[in-house]
């Protein structure tokens, strides 16, 4: 779910933010991180006990082991599956004018035979204070760089985090 910002109408505001997310995916060519994660870890990974990444964009449920395995090239011990739960802009409460692009990613380690997930982690990269704080028209400026950038940064903060929690790194 790509979510931004919104007006001030709580939960009532959710279908104009995700909308204006799908638009910034489409109008400014956002990519999910989600493969890049996943191309770092399995090279982390590469030939440790077996293990396969999967292509990018394989057209499966990310949450069901079943058919993750079922994608699995013939011989794999273990697959890797790493998906974007969420990302988005958001503000932050004081002052309202300041935005921010948060990030969160679910990666798991399936055994094949078995078809049970062995490990798992995930993170969220919430404002921490190191992020771009200013407003949305500064983060949208020359085709949504900004956002581009700030996605990229997160998506990095996240790799540190699930190699540490997932891979033992």
């Amino acid at each position: 779910m790509v979510l931004t910002h919104g007006v001030g109408l709580g939960p009532l505001g959710l279908p104009e933010m995700v909308a204006e997310g799908q638009r910034v995916l489409k109008d400014y060519h956002v990519v999910d991180p989600a493969d890049d994660v996943a191309t770092v870890l399995g090279d982390a990974m590469a030939g440790r006990q077996g293990a396969i990444v999967l292509a990018p964009h394989v057209a499966l449920r990310r949450d069901d082991p079943d058919a993750i395995v079922a994608a699995a090239p013939a011989g794999a011990r273990y697959v890797l599956a790493v998906g974007t739960v969420s990302w988005g802009v958001g503000n932050l409460p004081m002052p309202r004018s300041n935005y921010f692009v948060g990030y969160i990613a679910r990666a798991r380690l399936i055994d094949v035979r078995t078809k049970a997930v062995v490990a798992e982690a995930g993170c969220m990269q919430a404002p921490d204070g190191s992020e771009f704080n200013g407003a949305y028209a500064d983060l949208t400026a020359n085709n949504g760089a900004l956002i581009k950038t700030e996605l990229a940064a997160r998506a990095d903060r996240c790799i540190h985090f699930l190699e540490r929690d997932l891979l033992a790194l």
